[in-house]
């Protein structure tokens, strides 16, 4: 608790001759009197000027702080968009590869009929062919013509440029 400044002022170091004594004394136990009043409004001020320079680095590192997210956000974008393009591609990628190996297997499936036939022609051309036509196998080439012939004649589109190289 605080005590009452004028009980507690101090008493005059010398008796006070004249009033200009008095009015001396007087100043200076009223400036006594200013400044103890100021002491706790300085230390109060003193307090405010620490929490504000903490506060204002507490805003500093926040600022920092969502500069640095910012630039993370901004980041995470741009590497987003590009996975985003590197998926699309990807996708694209797979189903070119897919309608290619479709086409390949097509004209695999397509072709072995073709390539069935000229093996057989050397065969059936070859010195020899009599035997072959008394052979156990001779049965099962002919229902394999038969088979090409068969696919050539459904196929005709397809059949008649390549049925000219055979």
């Amino acid at each position: 608790m605080r005590k009452n400044s004028l009980t507690s002022a101090p008493k005059p170091k010398h008796v006070l001759q004249s009033n200009l004594d008095f009015a001396e004394w007087y100043d200076a136990l009223e400036d006594d009197l200013l400044d103890a009043s100021h002491d706790d409004y300085s230390l109060y001020y003193d307090q405010l000027k620490l929490s504000q320079h903490h506060l204002d680095s507490l805003m500093e590192s926040t600022a920092d702080a969502l500069t640095l997210l910012s630039s993370l956000s901004d980041s995470f974008k741009a590497v987003d968009e590009q996975t985003t393009a590197f998926q699309a591609q990807c996708e694209s990628l797979m189903t070119e590869q897919r309608r290619i190996t479709d086409l390949a297997e097509n004209m695999n499936h397509n072709l072995q009929y073709y390539a069935y036939l000229e093996p057989m022609t050397r065969r059936l051309n070859a010195p020899g062919a009599a035997n072959l036509v008394r052979a156990k196998e001779f049965p099962d080439m002919l229902t394999n013509l038969d088979q090409c012939l068969e696919y050539m004649q459904a196929h005709v589109r397809l059949a008649i440029p390549l049925a000219c190289l055979y």
